[in-house]
């Protein structure tokens, strides 16, 4: 037995677990490449531990053994990332952070106070209690956790309206071997020096992990109205929705679908078939909600056809994803991926035809479709859905991928918009930051010289500029 085995054992007991059964259940993220690749039979890199922390302090004594033995670090929440990044590398532990649960919440200084292993729709259902909203709910809102959210820079359904996980985040705690336990931020803003919060959100636990965080709550919502319509083309809604953006009237949730992603999420909706579809959820204080809708009917083409409330209204029905739906589409012998791909508004109808056309070329590619559902001032996100059937599995995802980088990257676009880049996109990541991937290793070798977090994540190689 190896030494650091023995030493963990004895600090934490049964929560350290070396047995396969349990080890078993960390091979994998809901990343859809490995997935198909553990159901195949094949062999992924398997943790040689895990230990179920339950207090920040077992992560603080954790990162210092393993430091010591120089041990591999992979910090988990849920386990519902779609890029590898909780992906174990061989003889490393994993760090179950999942036992790290409190949630405080402070009315006065409209904050919460929650621990990096609540699971979103906990958070969500206590803050509703009490009157509160975070309004952060991603696709994965019952399987991903706090922590997650924060490593990753996820955005939720609501993020046109309340921002990103990132514009939630009041401070961060976070566990970094040498200097133990720190807490960053603290306040809705200074200028003390740079904002050390962004140095961790987005981390992916290769820079230090996520314990906890303060973030920012808002109270619920006093009225809404849902409002959809049909339209002629994919780059007409994304034409209307920059004038909304523009104009300062942006609904909380605003959703273009082309007509076959309209077939995957609307299916039990026939009069919307064959057929564009621009849903919207306008909320607020109910004088506010009125003006903004009486602004927005006032902006409509011609060409977009009202359809009601119902479309609004299936979509938050079915609106959430799990990661049993994952494995059950790739049970079935199919092959998928979803790409979280942004630009500025200049380039994006042309990405997204250009984008989605070369998709639809490769091998194996039987589906190919697309929705835009987080815009900013500048710019917006376009999330591909691609589906297909390939006895070669790993080459079917490095197509895919090789070809988004390639297109994207001529866009001056990100192939990463909430997603993170983990172990799936980590080769294909360096050209988008440019120089900047240079700076993200020597921070990382700064933070981490002896490369025990998470390593093979997140920062790319020299070798792969």
């Amino acid at each position: 037995m190896e030494e650091w085995i023995s030493v963990f054992r004895r600090e934490f007991g049964d929560r350290f677990r070396t047995d396969e059964e349990v080890l078993s259940e960390y091979l994998s993220d809901a990343t859809p490449l490995y997935l198909a690749l553990l159901l195949k039979g094949e062999e992924l890199p398997k943790p040689a531990a895990v230990l179920r922390v339950e207090s920040e302090e077992d992560v603080v004594k954790a990162l210092e053994i393993a430091l010591k033995h120089r041990v591999p670090v992979v910090p988990r929440g849920g386990g519902s990332g779609v890029v590898g990044g909780a992906l174990p590398v061989e003889g490393s532990i994993i760090l179950d952070l999942r036992g790290l649960r409190w949630i405080n919440v402070y009315p006065e200084d409209m904050l919460v106070d929650v621990g990096a292993g609540i699971y979103g729709y906990e958070l969500e259902e206590r803050l509703n209690a009490m009157g509160y909203t975070l309004r952060h709910t991603p696709q994965s809102f019952y399987d991903s956790t706090i922590g997650g959210w924060i490593s990753t820079a996820a955005v939720g359904q609501y993020s046109t309206m309340y921002g990103g996980i990132e514009d939630m985040v009041i401070s961060i705690r976070v566990a970094i071997p040498r200097l133990g336990l720190l807490e960053v931020g603290g306040l809705p803003r200074r200028s003390s020096g740079p904002d050390l919060r962004r140095l961790f959100i987005g981390s992916e636990g290769a820079l230090g992990v996520v314990t906890g965080a303060k973030l920012r709550i808002l109270p619920l919502p006093e009225d809404e109205a849902r409002l959809s319509y049909t339209l002629s083309s994919f780059e007409e809604g994304l034409r209307f929705i920059k004038k909304l953006i523009l104009k300062g009237v942006g609904p909380a949730i605003i959703r273009l679908y082309d007509h076959e992603d309209v077939a995957l999420w609307f299916e039990g909706l026939p009069e919307v078939q064959d057929k564009n579809l621009l849903i919207m959820v306008v909320e607020g204080e109910g004088r506010l909600v009125r003006a903004k809708v009486e602004l927005i009917e006032g902006e409509l083409p011609e060409t977009f056809i009202a359809m009601g409330e119902e479309p609004v209204n299936y979509w938050l029905r079915n609106r959430f994803k799990r990661v049993s739906d994952v494995v059950k589409y790739i049970r079935m012998g199919i092959l998928f991926d979803t790409l979280d791909v942004a630009a500025l508004w200049g380039r994006l109808p042309a990405l997204y035809k250009e984008l989605k056309a070369r998709l639809k070329e490769l091998d194996g590619v039987m589906h190919v479709s697309a929705h835009a559902s987080h815009f900013y001032i500048s710019g917006g996100c376009i999330y591909y859905t691609v589906a297909g059937i390939s006895e070669k599995v790993a080459e079917f995802y490095s197509n895919l991928w090789r070809t988004a980088e390639s297109v994207v990257r001529r866009y001056g676009g990100t192939i990463s918009h909430h997603h993170g880049i983990g172990m799936l996109k980590v080769p294909y990541i360096a050209g988008e930051l440019e120089g900047a991937a240079e700076l993200l290793r020597l921070i990382k070798e700064s933070l981490d010289p002896e490369g025990i977090l998470n390593p093979g994540k997140l920062v790319p190689s020299r070798e792969n500029q």
